[in-house]
């Protein structure tokens, strides 16, 4: 019932966005690109930035490496027809996939049926997520949060069971698959967004508030945990490097100093979390003055 709810809440929520078109960067992104009709190559698909048609005998030229997101439109295409209603069906089929990984999250933190479903149902419906859902072309946001939170569900289902000595061996081996199928979540979160880089981060700070014992084991197990992340991390940055060919580039020249740049990513950020707490004046014309 709970998982029904949610996804009528999604449905009520966002469904009115299927009659809607292409906008903004979908017209470039999409529409234009001959790269997702049937027959192109998929290589550059995986071996450029999302604008890499514009540019294919040239370096990438944004930091955008997201195959995953080119490849699902690519294969939307091919099954259904590169049509605008057949790609924000996708969206909303992965906001549903984002809302039910978030219920599956909180109802392994809390264990409380109710809390679980008041926050995934907040979630599913907080304005802060409706371009994310509406716009075909934030569709890597939406399906880099569904594997950023298996992710996390995976890896906090490994930490359910404290394993001492002499635990039955079959436990130990679905611990070890969970957490293989968290590393691979967490790898598809990245090919998604890049964004997904985080997550060692989030597994470490979780470790560390809710391990037991003192700082220093808390601290060590922390480290523990994200150790195998933090591989995979560097495995996914190497990979970049070889497609991209640089780790990241400034796309724009605001002519700011190091410092200005990193007041300005404070202040972005302060405005983001004020907005996520207090969703008022929202619009989609953000206009930024550095």
């Amino acid at each position: 019932m709970a998982v029904a709810g949610l996804a009528a809440l999604v449905l009520l929520a966002y469904s009115n966005s299927l009659g809607n078109g292409f906008v903004w960067d979908d017209s470039q992104q999409i529409v234009m690109n001959p790269e997702l009709r049937a027959g192109s190559s998929w290589g550059h698909l995986f071996s450029s930035d999302v604008w890499g048609y514009k540019h294919r005998d040239q370096p990438a030229r944004t930091n955008y490496y997201r195959p995953l997101q080119m490849a699902a439109y690519r294969l939307t295409a091919e099954w259904f027809g590169l049509e605008a209603r057949h790609l924000h069906i996708l969206s909303l089929a992965f906001a549903l996939g984002a809302v039910l990984s978030a219920f599956f999250v909180y109802l392994k933190l809390t264990g409380r049926l109710a809390v679980a479903f008041a926050a995934a149902a907040l979630f599913a419906v907080h304005p802060m997520h409706s371009e994310a859902v509406d716009w075909i072309s934030a569709l890597p946001e939406l399906g880099s949060a569904t594997f950023f939170l298996i992710a996390f569900g995976l890896f906090r289902l490994t930490r359910s069971a404290n394993l001492a000595p002499g635990t039955n061996a079959g436990l130990v081996q679905k611990r070890w698959s969970l957490l293989g199928l968290s590393l691979l979540a967490f790898t598809l979160a990245l090919l998604w967004k890049e964004t997904a880089a985080v997550f060692p981060l989030v597994v470490g700070a979780y470790a560390l508030c809710f391990a037991g014992g003192g700082w220093r084991e808390r601290l060590r197990r922390s480290v523990q945990v994200s150790l195998p992340f933090c591989c995979v991390l560097l495995g996914y940055l190497a990979l970049r490097v070889r497609m991209l060919g640089y780790l990241s580039t400034r796309q724009r020249i605001w002519g700011l100093s190091d410092l200005q740049v990193a007041l300005n990513d404070f202040h972005l950020m302060t405005l983001y979390w004020w907005k996520l707490a207090i969703p008022l004046h929202l619009n989609a014309y953000h206009v930024f003055s550095p």
